[in-house]
């Protein structure tokens, strides 16, 4: 996770989106 801290931070927003949504 350390080498891809760009992929944490769209699962983050991927999942605030997903909850917006719901």
């Amino acid at each position: 996770m350390n080498r891809t801290p760009w992929n944490t931070a769209v699962l983050k927003r991927v999942t605030l989106k997903m909850i917006q949504v719901l």
